[in-house]
């Protein structure tokens, strides 16, 4: 879902910036100039959408979620880079306020100093879950 949040940032700003350099160029403003600026409304509205659409996304999240502390059992590179972040599989054993304790599995985007702490031994996270589905950790 986060890619919904960059797609709308970025269909946004493009829109954006279209538009004002449509409307303060020196051209003359023909019927064309302003089929061209529709483009940009056009796609300012496509990043709106998404970027609310997200933000209800989380909401809706958080809602169906519990917070509770999570042992680190092991961390694992995948490879994967997104700028200065190496995406890692955490295997994690959730320790809910009720119910017994779960293990799960979550990926993440850390920087080094993140994985640094988290391979210490007895290293503890918060994490978010789904009661229904164990499977659904994050952190939180």
């Amino acid at each position: 879902m986060a890619d919904r949040l960059v797609m709308g940032v970025s269909f946004t700003l493009t829109a954006v910036g279209i538009g004002l350099s449509l409307v303060f160029s020196e051209a003359p403003k023909s019927s064309s100039t302003w089929f061209f600026l529709a483009i940009p409304i056009l796609l300012g509205g496509v990043g709106l959408y998404q970027l609310i659409a997200y933000g209800a996304w989380r909401k809706r999240r958080a809602a169906a979620t519990q917070v509770a502390w999570a042992s680190v059992l092991s961390i694992h590179q995948t490879g994967t880079r997104v700028n200065k972040n190496h995406k890692v599989i955490l295997e994690v054993e959730v320790q809910p306020d009720e119910g017994s304790p779960f293990r799960s599995r979550l990926a993440a985007l850390l920087d080094i100093p993140q994985i640094s702490l988290l391979s210490q031994p007895q290293a503890q996270v918060k994490v978010r879950y789904n009661p229904q589905d164990t499977q659904e950790v994050f952190l939180a």
